[in-house]
């Protein structure tokens, strides 16, 4: 298998400052907050009520969406793998536009597809030179 090198000097500056700025913005202030509120619910006394889409049960649908999320969202703001974290968090996106929002209208779901546009621009621009994966590329 022949891994994908990824040019970080592709981007011009100003390429690599909206980068950042989408990660910064997308990652950090938009979709980490709601990563944290769910692991509240995932590790408090209540019961767990979230969609199991996938038949695993309701606190491993929990776990992902969380892990999605949270850990998703942390390492596109700092620029760590960031393509491959952005694949599961645009899927847990699409599940909570289409399956657990899909009957609410586009008014239900208009800030969902905001997400998903800004979370696959970041997959399609890169983390660019600003970011963890790019200062390893320069050490290398």
């Amino acid at each position: 298998m022949k891994l994908i090198k990824y040019n970080y000097t592709a981007l011009s500056k100003q390429g690599s400052i909206a980068a950042l700025l989408l990660r910064v913005t997308f990652g950090g202030f938009l979709l980490f907050g709601h990563g944290i509120g769910k692991v509240g619910r995932l590790f408090g006394d209540e019961p767990i009520k979230f969609l199991d889409f996938i038949g695993l049960g309701a606190p491993f649908s929990l776990a992902l969406a969380t892990g999605a999320e949270v850990i998703g969202s942390l390492l596109i703001m700092i620029g760590l793998f960031t393509r491959f974290a952005s694949v599961p968090v645009i899927f847990t996106l699409c599940v909570a536009a289409f399956l657990v929002h899909g009957g609410d209208g586009f008014s239900g779901q208009e800030k969902l597809f905001l997400y998903i546009i800004g979370f696959v621009a970041i997959l399609i621009t890169g983390p660019g030179k600003y970011s963890v994966d790019g200062f390893l590329s320069k050490s290398k």
